[in-house]
């Protein structure tokens, strides 16, 4: 059984690039990314909560006679008059930092801070469409391919010793679900071990996707039509933003990790695979140029700021020496999503190996009611020998029907049922129909089994196709995509076929055992003259027939095994 025509993004990454080639991928971004590793917020930048007593001990006696005749001659608070002549402190640092940015007499930012505020948003939005594209299944895939990527010796340890065939003598009863949970407790056995400073770099590039995305999908629109709105021309109250900046700061806050490189590069590989036309290898050149202009983007995020003093805008606007930021909440989810995929891959796998277990030993049962004969797939109806690669989901149940066919039914047990054709006297004319239907009907299959492979054949309207698609210049994948349509159109027919097939074989069945055990009166009844065909050779021939109606049996029980094993396994791909 094949079918690997739906793996996930992180499969076919996986399938199609060598892990040298992935490491060599890795080891150029890592090179393009160098200058952006540094975290946007770093210790040094922690602001630290002002002291008003300890401010004000450092006045200068000026200062201090200030706040005193203050003090007497307003109703502010001793405390109050303080954290006022800080604030202009505050606003005198900061117009010397960035000149002209606020005006501390109407509280209004200038149009340069909605400039800057636009730049940023021109600086995230490179990361808009993977982000965008990031559903929890490729969230889950991110993960285990950054696995794949940044810990490799892991995710090898991981392959190695998740292999249902380690587990096979230890199953009970429990089939599927106990060998699942065989191979994801070996899995949690190894993310046990995973060491303080592995366990670091995952959750620092989980906190890093979760603020980057509060930055992408930050509300920006709420500053701009703010501005949009003043009464004050080109200016506006940084007092009736507070909200978004405060929002905004908490963020850049939390931006105390960088982002690796196989954290940007596993996010745009994985989310531009949605893309049909894309090919892993072509993929790396585009990789290249998002990298570049991902690198810019971090870059404008840092200048950003570091630049533009928010802090001590949010203290101005607020009027308070002090504010608290609540830090984004993120770092963890790293561990859930890799349970996740893995947990649901182990799954599937076991049942991949089990469905691969049933479906052997099938065929060989089907060998041996075929009296050891190897099963033989039909002619082009098969994986191997074409053009383009493809997979078949019923090569093996076809090789067999067509087994079936050709030596049981036509050398093997067609004598017997032709002089039960010729001489069987039904009680019912309905019995006799059923009978005759399925006899020729079986003959007339026999003839047409190989339809499939005929639409496979290089003559064939597939196999034409095969050769077209075989030299056509597009991205791998888009080839591999039209491939397999055809490959689905021979599967439809094999399927039609076998169906058919296995309502004859059941209905030849049901009529022989009609013959042999049936009651009277019931849906398939005997024969009249059952106890004189063959004369003096009767008993011999009720022997024959028994031992024919055995093999129809177990002929239809294979057929329908195979068929059902195959559609199984295909739908686990």
């Amino acid at each position: 059984m094949h079918s690997e025509q739906g793996t996930s993004g992180f499969d076919r990454l996986v399938l199609e690039l060598s892990r040298e080639e992935r490491h060599d991928m890795l080891v150029r971004l890592t090179k393009m990314l160098e200058g952006e590793s540094e975290p946007v917020h770093v210790m040094d930048d922690e602001p630290h909560p002002v002291n008003l007593e300890s401010e004000y001990s450092g006045f200068s006696f000026f200062q201090k006679i200030i706040v005193f005749f203050r003090i007497l001659f307003t109703p502010l608070t001793r405390i109050e008059v303080i954290e006022d002549a800080i604030m202009r402190q505050i606003y005198h640092e900061l117009d010397s930092v960035y000149p002209g940015l606020y005006d501390y007499s109407s509280g209004t930012l200038s149009s340069v801070f909605l400039e800057e505020i636009k730049n940023l948003r021109k600086s995230v939005q490179i990361f808009m469409l993977p982000l965008s594209r990031l559903t929890i299944q490729k969230k889950e895939e991110l993960f285990a391919f950054i696995v794949n990527q940044d810990l490799p010796h892991i995710d090898q340890r991981i392959r190695d010793a998740c292999v249902p065939e380690k587990f096979v003598s230890e199953l009970d009863e429990g089939g599927e679900k106990e060998l699942a949970r065989y191979l994801y407790n070996q899995f949690e056995d190894i993310l046990f071990e995973l060491t303080p400073e592995e366990k670091g770099k995952l959750a620092q590039d989980s906190r890093f996707l979760q603020i980057l995305s509060e930055l992408v999908y930050f509300p920006y629109d709420k500053i701009k039509n703010k501005y949009a709105g003043s009464s004050h021309e080109g200016r506006c109250p940084a007092s009736e933003i507070r909200d978004p900046l405060t929002q905004l700061m908490s963020i850049f806050h939390s931006m105390n990790c960088s982002a690796s490189p196989a954290l940007i590069e596993s996010l745009f590989i994985l989310t531009r695979l949605e893309q049909e036309d894309t090919d892993p290898r072509v993929l790396l050149d585009e990789l290249k140029r998002d990298i570049a202009r991902t690198s810019e983007g971090l870059r404008g995020i840092r200048n950003f700021y570091r630049s533009v003093p928010l802090y001590d805008i949010l203290r101005l606007a607020s009027g308070k020496a002090n504010i608290f930021f609540k830090p984004v909440s993120a770092g963890e989810e790293w561990l859930t999503l890799l349970r996740s995929f893995w947990k649901q891959k182990l799954k599937k796998e076991a049942r991949r190996f089990l469905l691969s277990r049933e479906y052997d030993m099938t065929i060989e049962q089907a060998k041996l009611l075929l009296e050891g004969k190897d099963l033989k797939p039909l002619s082009h109806y098969q994986t191997g020998g074409h053009p383009v690669s493809i997979n078949l989901v019923h090569e093996w149940s076809m090789a067999f029907l067509s087994g079936f066919l050709d030596f049981l039914f036509s050398l093997k047990i067609n004598m017997i049922l032709k002089q039960l054709l010729i001489d069987g006297e039904f009680y019912k004319e309905q019995n006799s129909e059923d009978y005759s239907e399925a006899y020729n009907g079986l003959h007339l299959l026999a003839e047409n089994i190989g339809e499939p492979g005929d639409f496979l054949s290089p003559s064939g309207e597939g196999g034409k196709l095969l050769f077209s698609i075989a030299s056509d210049v597009s991205a791998k994948n888009l080839r591999q995509k039209k491939a397999a349509k055809i490959a689905d159109e021979a599967d439809m027919r094999a399927r039609r076929l076998l169906h058919n097939g296995l309502e004859l074989i059941t209905l030849l069945s049901s009529v022989l055992e009609g013959i042999l055990h049936g009651e009277k009166g019931g849906r398939f009844d005997t024969l009249s003259n059952l106890g004189y065909i063959g004369g003096r050779n009767n008993e011999a021939f009720l022997k024959e027939l028994g031992d024919v109606s055995q093999a129809v049996t177990e002929g239809r029980r294979i057929l329908e095994s195979m068929i059902a094993l195959e559609e199984q396994y295909a739908r686990t791909a």
